[in-house]
């Protein structure tokens, strides 16, 4: 289904609390949301956060430019990267650092946010296999929150949380994936 996606508007984050505030103005505001980023792959019906185009209740929350952090643990062999940060880019800061990814998919313009939400794999027998999402170590997401909590909180999950294997390959229904660590 080939039909135009409409939206109320759009805001693009360049930090955690940009992030945590723009679903807190969703939350408050009853709005349905979309996390999307520059590139778009997928099927309208999928993406768009409502279908009927006289409805102004749909927001897009944009990683495009949320893509900007990238650390390097080399003692714990590890890497937390912001949502936003498209796989190229992390390729490359890794190999400048004298590391490797263990799997990625073929396609490098995708996010980092985009390839564990929505399972991207490439291949490899090595660890836990080729599935990038299964490399993740901890997530960090924004999801919606009560009143009291300022509409909107921010979860670190690492794999003993009951939401860990949730948040990875969530669709972006469980909330907005903010950092990824692996």
């Amino acid at each position: 289904d080939r039909k135009t996606c409409y939206a109320l508007n759009v805001t693009y984050p360049t930090t955690e609390q940009q992030l945590r505030l723009a679903v807190s103005y969703v939350v408050q505001n009853n709005l349905k949301a979309k996390i999307v980023t520059k590139f778009s792959h997928t099927i309208p019906a999928l993406s768009c956060p409502q279908q009927n185009t006289n409805n102004n209740h749909a927001f897009f929350i944009s990683t495009e430019k949320y893509d900007s952090g990238i650390e390097i643990d080399a003692e714990n062999l590890a890497v937390t990267v912001d949502s936003g940060v498209r796989l190229r880019e992390l390729i490359d800061e890794v190999e400048k650092n004298g590391f490797s990814l263990v799997a990625a998919p073929y396609w490098e313009g995708v996010t980092i946010g985009g390839v564990i939400s929505t399972g991207a794999h490439g291949s490899s027998w090595w660890g836990k296999g080729g599935a990038f999402h299964e490399q993740v170590l901890e997530i960090t997401v924004v999801v919606p929150a009560s009143k009291s909590e300022g509409y909107a909180k921010i979860l670190k999950l690492d794999s003993h949380h009951p939401l860990f294997n949730a948040a990875k390959v969530s669709l972006g229904v469980l909330g907005a994936i903010s950092k990824v660590n692996f």
